[in-house]
């Protein structure tokens, strides 16, 4: 029994010693102490898992939840966070790396990108504390063009080009963009001159305007040949059957070379046309011929207002080998209103007597001036007549003044004038040199005003303060364009005014200089016709046109941006409109079909309006 008693009693230390262990156990659980290895590097070396100072049994490391050390990390720069272990007599820490977080960038267009510049992009991190900045470029844009303006017109045998401009940044750009046309120039057996195509075109008809012509040697004519259809008028071809006796050019101008018969032919695809020419040697039928002085003048063929008439003779002869016997003369007189044969006819008389011819004053009022031409014609029996011509240009006082600078109006008429005229006047004298401003002394009659308006305006003409009429002024200056003459009612045909220009002579402004000069303003009768464009000159002096005349026209028109590109002229009542006019030759630019087009800004093989 004793026995038994011992054994409980170790039995129940036994449990005791059990609970006890166990009671600790939960104990240090019910501590809320987390376990664990840890997620970073330990600074005694340790993965968290290591031994209390002076005990010599192992524990797994817990770890604060906030950690004793923070570095925060930055956009570049990689941060960190430490942790100590809980358990006692640990010293272990658990460092934990937090990446760099990188830049967190506001984007904003800074310079906006154009077709002349680049544009750049910037970007700025918005973190506090950074601030750091980085700039891309952007790539330049389009070009903003114009409608364009034509280089070169397109041909028959070549696409026109066209250069565009950027309305940002003035760059040019050529594109060759303006298709071939069909207007073709024939030439000679229907092959165009510009591409060399030939004319498919099916010939109907052909004719000339002779069928047989007398001629002496050395003499010429002229053949024309009418073509059906019109198009094919330049596919002519000319020959001569006997070009020893006649020759013919590929305008039709017949020669006479010796005494003989030869055939002249036109032709144009199949059909044919022909003149039989006889050529005659020289005979002996002369002719001498020369032209009086007028009655009531010794000195010009002028009139005034107190002359009412004049008579005009000749004086012809004609023989045959030395004698006047069976030689008969005959008169044509015509008068015109200039020496062009085309030119509109006032008078005339046919006769085989009257060798005078009588002008009156009435046939002369409406003109500044007219041409009597008188042709005497010799006939022999049997022989091929010969003829001649004499003439007078006849110029009306009362009419015709010359002037430095001209206008003409019809009467009545205001007259603006032109800064061009008198800068234009200034360099005939002056090549390189510069007109400042004109000053008008004395006109006639009428009166010049500048701003002129609702007949208003500051009258400009002074024979001791003239106002200064400038060629470039400034706000406050009068303008020569600003200028309008006003005739009075008791203006005559003809008005002039006085006026002194002042300016430079050369390039170097320093030299100055004045010059005297004078304005005529030519009125037109009420017969008188009225033109868009008009010009005014002596009687029988050619006329040169001026480019900025049309240019004008063209922009009243429609407005001062509108640009003229050419004109073509399908008629003139007389005379005869050329282009590089010179010693009697140039190109003939009028025709009612086919007429020249005359440009304002030609190209080298273009005829500019200049040129006429």
């Amino acid at each position: 029994m004793k026995h038994v008693k011992q054994r409980l009693l170790s039995l129940l230390l036994v449990f005791a010693m059990l609970c006890s262990l166990s009671l600790t156990a939960l104990a240090a659980e019910e501590d809320g102490s987390e376990t664990g290895t840890g997620t970073g590097s330990s600074e005694t070396g340790g993965t968290g898992t290591g031994q209390p100072s002076g005990d010599d049994t192992t524990h797994t490391c817990v770890w604060e939840s906030t950690p004793f050390e923070t570095k925060e990390a930055t956009c570049t720069k990689d941060g960190y966070k430490k942790y100590k272990c809980t358990v006692a007599g640990c010293d272990k820490v658990d460092t934990r790396d937090e990446p760099a977080l990188g830049h967190d960038y506001e984007s904003e267009i800074t310079k906006a990108p154009t077709c002349k510049d680049e544009g750049v992009l910037t970007q700025t991190c918005k973190r506090t504390g950074c601030g750091d900045i980085t700039t891309t470029p952007i790539k330049k844009i389009e070009h903003t063009w114009d409608k364009g303006k034509i280089t070169t017109p397109a041909t028959c045998a070549a696409k026109g080009t066209t250069t565009y401009t950027c309305t940002v940044c003035g760059e040019t750009e050529v594109r060759q963009d303006i298709p071939i046309t069909e207007d073709h120039v024939w030439g000679n057996a229907g092959k165009c001159t510009i591409c060399g195509k030939v004319q498919t075109v099916e010939i109907e008809s052909i004719k000339l305007n002779r069928t047989s012509e007398t001629i002496l040697v050395n003499d010429t004519f002229t053949l024309t040949a009418t073509v059906k259809p019109d198009s094919l008028a330049n596919a002519v071809r000319w020959s001569s059957s006997n070009e020893n006796v006649a020759t013919v050019t590929d305008a039709g101008r017949v020669k006479g070379i010796k005494a003989g018969t030869a055939t002249i032919t036109a032709t144009v695809g199949s059909e044919t046309a022909t003149c039989k020419v006889t050529v005659v040697n020289e005979t002996g039928l002369q002719l001498s011929l020369s032209k009086s002085k007028p009655t009531g003048t010794s000195t010009d063929l002028s009139y005034n207002s107190s002359e009412s008439a004049r008579t005009f003779s000749v004086n012809a002869t004609g023989t045959y080998n030395g004698s006047s016997s069976g030689v008969s003369l005959s008169y044509d007189w015509s008068l015109r209103t200039s020496s062009s044969t085309n030119a509109k006819e006032i008078d005339s008389s046919s006769s085989s007597r009257y060798s005078s011819f009588t002008v009156d004053r009435n046939d002369i009022d409406d003109y500044s001036s007219l041409y009597l031409e008188c042709t005497v014609t010799a006939h022999y029996s049997g022989v091929k007549s010969v003829e001649k011509s004499v003439g007078w240009t006849i110029y009306n006082d009362d009419r015709d003044s010359s002037g430095d600078i001209e206008y003409s109006a019809k009467a009545g008429a205001n007259v603006d004038f032109d800064r061009d005229d008198f800068e234009d006047w200034w360099e005939k004298s002056y090549k390189r040199g510069t007109l400042d401003y004109v000053e008008f002394t004395s006109t006639s009659s009428g009166s010049l005003y500048a701003d002129y308006s609702n007949s208003k305006g500051t009258n400009v003409v002074s024979s001791r303060n003239p106002e200064s009429c400038y060629a470039r002024p400034s706000r406050s200056q009068i303008g020569i364009d600003a200028l309008t003459f006003v005739p009075s009612s008791s203006s005559k045909s003809s008005v002039t005014i006085k006026f002194t220009a002042y300016g430079t002579t050369s390039s170097d402004s320093s030299r100055n200089s004045s010059k005297s000069g004078t304005v005529v303003i030519n009125y037109s009768g009420t017969s008188s016709s009225s033109g868009d464009i008009e010009y005014s000159a002596k009687a029988g002096a050619d006329v040169d046109f001026d480019r900025d005349d049309f240019e004008d026209w063209w922009e009243d028109s429609y407005n001062r941006y509108a640009e003229l590109d050419y004109v073509e002229f399908t008629s003139a009542s007389s005379g005869t409109l050329y282009a590089d006019y010179s010693g009697s030759k140039g190109t003939n630019v009028v025709s009612s079909r086919s007429p020249e087009s005359c440009y304002a800004r030609p190209s080298r093989s273009q005829i500019g309006i200049d040129a006429l």
